[in-house]
């Protein structure tokens, strides 16, 4: 064997060794990420407690992994220069494949969980403008029944403004702005139970 040869099979085994060492951290890393994953996403129902804040840090340190992935693929690129047999992009692949299947999952459950909070707000604010929807009509109304039943004939005026209050269709609207809101919160509550099950 000439001395070219045995440098090249020399830095072809340190490549390896290289490689090797890394793509060991970076399976590892990745497993940590994805258990991590399922376990902060895998109870994300609680409408009281969203997770937003660690679900996007945790998206920023996957997204930025993507170094040592790069890292990963020089040193594959390294070892094919030298060995055209050798197939270190497959494991490349395989990692980048897992590390961008994270980065979804976080997105997505991050997107859900931001709606959720978004319709959480439009649920409080219909149910607000419910509630005083239906305080102002019980008091309109209550000033009328207190006329009649003191024996005293309502004013015009009162007649008008229940008739109004009667016909208007404002809190038949609030309330199935209500309904709706809530709706849209069990919807995206399921889809959020639908990830791990």
């Amino acid at each position: 064997m000439c001395s070219s040869d045995l440098s090249q099979t020399t830095a072809l085994a340190k490549l390896w060794g290289d490689f090797d060492r890394d793509a060991e951290q970076v399976d590892g890393w990745l497993r940590d990420k994805e258990a991590q994953v399922n376990r902060e996403t895998s109870q994300l129902t609680n409408l009281e407690e969203t997770k937003i804040p660690l679900l996007e840090k945790i998206l920023g340190e996957v997204d930025a992994y993507l170094s040592k992935l790069e890292e990963l693929n020089d040193l594959g690129q390294q070892i094919s220069a030298l060995s055209p047999e050798a197939k270190p992009a497959s494991s490349t692949l395989h990692f980048r494949n897992r590390q961008q299947a994270l980065s979804k999952t976080l997105l997505g459950q991050i997107g859900k969980l931001k709606s959720l909070e978004a319709n959480r707000s439009a649920y409080s604010d219909a149910l607000k403008a419910a509630h005083n929807w239906i305080a102002n009509f019980e008091n309109e109304t209550g000033v009328a029944e207190a006329g009649l039943q003191e024996g005293a004939k309502p004013s015009a005026e009162s007649c008008k403004k229940l008739k109004e209050t009667l016909e208007a269709n404002t809190g038949h609207q609030l309330i199935s702005g209500v309904v709706e809101s809530c709706e849209r919160s069990e919807e995206h509550t399921s889809e959020l139970q639908s990830h791990h099950d």
